[in-house]
């Protein structure tokens, strides 16, 4: 029974994939590494979903960044996480796939933790997307440093 649901919410999503926008998608791969880092380990939670909205407040404005990660969500349950990242890989430009990291850690580190499956995802995306581990590591330290400022400052 759970196979013939995981079917049909692929047949769903890819459906839902044939009528979404080149502006849309953009956005969808934008979002991807935040909504697979919010997700990495087994619970999302609201301070995520948070720093996801706090970061493209354009959206939430516009109300259409629910509906979207309600959908990338759905993606990343039932689809096949590589071909998902390739995807995104492939839409964004280098700026682009860098801001889609930042958004992620920002995410990552939004419950004052930046823990270990977090850690794993992102690195994983971040390679991926032609992100060296040393550029990597300097967004990290810089994403890092602005956080504890921000909660100090």
């Amino acid at each position: 029974m759970a196979r013939f649901a995981d079917l049909r919410a692929q047949v769903k999503a890819e459906k839902r994939r044939e009528t979404i926008s080149p502006e849309e998608k953009g956005i969808r791969a934008l979002l991807l590494p935040s909504m697979f880092v919010a997700m990495a380990d087994g619970a999302l939670e609201q301070s995520e979903l948070d720093a996801i909205a706090e970061g493209l407040p354009f959206l939430g404005a516009t109300g259409v960044l629910t509906p979207i990660l309600r959908t990338l969500h759905d993606d990343i349950q039932h689809g096949d996480p590589a071909e998902l990242i390739a995807d995104a890989a492939e839409r964004l430009a280098d700026s682009a796939r860098e801001t889609a990291i930042e958004l992620a850690l920002r995410v990552a580190m939004a419950d004052g933790e930046f823990d270990v499956e977090e850690q794993g995802t992102l690195r994983a995306i971040a390679k991926n997307f032609g992100i060296g581990m040393g550029e990597y590591a300097a967004l990290v330290t810089r994403i890092t440093e602005e956080q504890e400022a921000g909660n100090h400052g």
